[in-house]
């Protein structure tokens, strides 16, 4: 596991021995993301987008590709061995999406100008460090405060003060909620098991 304060950020993956460059850029990461939620674009189209967002040079190994694509993509976090037990039980969590870079993209530019001093127009970050300072934005940042209305479960606990509060605020900030919620979270993971030699398709 790479330590982002001791250790240097990847900027290649390696691929049946051999270091592939990889874009390592935020945005990429970025599009990658609102790549795989897009529902209306079929997985193998998905792939080839995906290969060309993060590959400069393609390697000729396709498939394992797409894994190192997702493991810099998590930040070091996937290894590909999800079991169908984990599978089924993450399927029966889903959420609806509590952010969007689409959607929430001004928010996101406001919170990083006003807590880091950051201007994302200009700034050259890697993927792994933007992850870790979105992650840390802190509760006082606008998009903080409506990524928690929306995150907020209502209960009957809550006053109904409270839980009529809660809900008008998830109605005023809600998401598109994709076609397919399933799809959204599964896609690339469900082409890569679908397609056993992806190369045909480019």
């Amino acid at each position: 596991m790479i330590n982002i304060l001791i250790d240097h950020l990847p900027e290649t993956v390696r691929i049946d021995g051999l270091n592939y460059p990889i874009n390592t850029d935020f945005r990429a990461s970025i599009l990658f993301e609102e790549l795989m939620n897009d529902c209306e674009i079929d997985n193998k189209e998905k792939i080839i987008a995906a290969l060309k967002l993060y590959y400069p040079i393609l390697p000729n190994n396709l498939s394992e590709a797409l894994e190192q694509a997702l493991w810099f993509y998590s930040c070091g976090k996937y290894d590909g061995n999800t079991s169908k037990e984990q599978d089924e039980e993450e399927r029966k969590n889903l959420k609806r999406p509590v952010y969007s870079f689409e959607h929430d993209a001004p928010l996101i530019y406001a919170a990083f100008y006003s807590q880091y001093h950051l201007d994302l127009q200009k700034e050259k970050l890697h993927w792994w460090q933007f992850r870790a300072l979105f992650d840390g934005l802190k509760d006082d940042n606008r998009f903080v405060q409506i990524v928690g209305y929306r995150s907020m479960e209502i209960t009957s606990k809550m006053s109904a003060e409270q839980a009529n509060f809660y809900r008008k605020m998830q109605k005023k900030y809600e998401l598109p909620l994709p076609k397919n919620l399933q799809e959204q979270q599964n896609a690339l993971e469900a082409a890569l098991l679908g397609d056993g030699d992806l190369r045909g398709i480019l």
